[in-house]
C-alpha cells in the first residue's frame, strides 16, 4: 500500500477523469505521523480507466484484455459494452479497424506501435477529446417516413440525411467513394426495399440524397413500425470496403387522408453551397397545377431566360425542390423534368410532381424552387 501526502489526495481522486468510482484505503502522511483513510477515488491507472466498462462488458471491463481472460493479442471492444469515454470522439484511446474476412468495422485499444502487443493508454489521446461527440448515422434515428395508404403503385421518395460524426473514416477505410445504403423492416434482411449506392460527391452537391421505393414494398410494415437502415463504405459500386459502424431506423406513418397542395410561389435560384441565391436572369410564368390522381399532383410552369448565365449550368445536377410554408425544411420533388431555354428571350416548359402529406380536411400552401447548379 503506497503512502501519499495529504495534499495529493485530491490528485489521486482526479487522476483519471474517465475512470470508475472506487472505495480505496490509503495511508496519509500527516504532521502527526501516518493515518489510514478511506476515500472515494477513481482508478489510478490510466490503463484501467480506459478499459473499465460503464455498460456491459466482462469482469468490469469493456474490452477483451488479459484482466478478463483474453490475451494482449485481442483488445477489441466487447459486443454491447461501453467504456466510460465516448467512442465517437475523434480523439480517444480507441482505434477503428477492419476485421477480416467479414469486413466488419470494430473498435480496439490503441497500441504503442501497430505491431506491438502493449496497449498504449496515454493522456495525449484525450487532447481534443469530445465527450459530446455525435454517433454517426445513415438516417436520422426515429424520423417519420410518410407513406400514402392503399396505393400500391405509388413511388415513395425517402430523403437520406447522413452524419458521419467527427471520426475520420478514411483512416480505417481508405478513400471510399460511395455509401451502399440498405433498408428493410428487419435489420440485414436479405431482400431490402432500399438497396442503392450513393456517390459521396453526389450527396455533397445537395447535402442530401433521395432514394425511391414503392408503397407496396413497405406494405408489410404497420403504422408506427420501423424501417431499419444499414450500409457499407464502398469503392465504386459493388466493391465493399467495410460495414458502416451503426444502424438506425425511421418510423412509418400511413396517411388515411391525403390533403391537396395549394400552389404558392415558384422561383429560380442558384445553388452556392451552403446558400441559395436568386437567379435574376430567369422569370417564371404560366404556372399551373393538376391532379394526376388522388394521391399525386403535377405542376407545369414556363421559364424565360432574360439574361446570360455567368457560368455554365449543369442541368443533370440541377433539380426542383419544394417546401410547405408551415414547415422549415425543403425536400426534393419526387419527380421533375428540367429543360433550360438555350438563349435569351426564349422560354421552355418545366414539369414536376409534388409530394403529398396527411391532413384532416386541410389544404397546405407549397412553394417550389428550381435549383440551378453550376458546372
Amino acid at each position: 500500500m503506497a503512502i501519499i501526502t495529504k495534499k495529493n489526495i485530491d490528485m489521486a481522486q482526479i487522476a483519471c477523469t474517465v475512470g470508475a468510482p472506487k472505495q480505496s484505503t490509503i495511508l496519509v502522511k500527516t504532521s502527526n505521523g501516518v493515518e489510514t483513510r478511506t476515500v472515494t477515488t477513481l482508478e489510478n491507472s490510466l490503463y484501467r480507466c480506459c478499459t473499465r466498462s460503464k455498460v456491459g462488458g466482462s469482469s468490469g471491463y469493456a474490452f477483451k484484455i488479459p484482466e478478463n481472460g483474453y490475451t494482449r493479442n485481442d483488445g477489441e471492444l466487447i459486443d454491447g459494452a461501453e467504456p466510460y469515454w465516448n467512442i465517437w470522439s475523434g480523439m480517444s484511446p480507441g482505434q477503428w479497424d477492419i476485421k477480416l474476412p467479414d469486413r466488419t468495422l470494430y473498435l480496439r485499444l490503441r497500441r504503442d506501435t501497430p505491431s506491438s502487443k502493449e496497449y498504449s493508454c496515454k493522456k495525449g489521446f484525450f487532447a481534443g477529446y469530445n465527450p459530446a461527440a455525435r454517433k454517426p448515422y445513415l438516417f436520422p434515428e426515429g424520423s417519420t417516413i410518410y407513406v400514402p395508404q392503399n396505393q400500391v403503385s405509388i413511388v415513395v421518395g425517402i430523403t437520406i440525411f447522413w452524419d458521419f460524426g467527427e471520426i475520420d473514416w478514411t483512416v480505417p477505410c481508405g478513400n471510399y467513394t460511395h455509401i451502399h445504403i440498405m433498408a428493410a423492416r428487419e435489420l440485414y434482411y436479405a431482400y431490402p426495399v432500399i438497396d442503392e449506392y450513393i456517390a459521396i460527391e453526389d450527396y455533397n452537391i445537395l447535402g442530401h440524397y433521395t432514394v425511391e421505393t414503392t408503397q407496396g414494398a413497405l406494405g408489410g410494415i404497420p403504422e408506427g413500425g420501423k424501417l431499419y437502415f444499414w450500409g457499407e463504405f464502398s469503392m465504386g459500386e459493388g466493391n465493399k470496403i467495410c460495414d458502416f459502424p451503426t444502424t438506425s431506423y425511421g418510423i412509418i406513418h400511413w396517411g388515411e387522408y391525403w390533403a391537396k397542395n395549394v400552389l404558392g410561389d415558384i422561383t429560380t435560384v442558384i445553388q452556392s453551397t451552403p446558400n441559395y441565391v436568386p437567379a435574376t436572369n430567369y422569370t417564371v410564368t404560366s404556372k399551373e397545377m393538376t391532379d394526376a390522381d388522388t394521391t399525386t399532383q403535377n405542376v407545369r410552369f414556363n421559364l424565360m431566360k432574360t439574361g446570360n448565365d455567368s457560368r455554365e449550368i449543369d442541368t443533370s445536377r440541377s433539380y426542383i425542390r419544394c417546401k410547405w410554408r408551415d414547415r422549415n425544411d425543403w425536400q426534393d420533388c419526387p419527380a421533375y423534368k428540367i429543360e433550360l431555354p438555350p438563349e435569351v428571350n426564349l422560354t421552355r416548359t418545366q414539369y414536376c410532381t409534388l409530394p403529398v402529406r396527411p391532413g384532416i380536411d386541410q389544404e397546405f400552401i407549397i412553394d417550389i424552387q428550381l435549383v440551378l447548379v453550376y458546372k
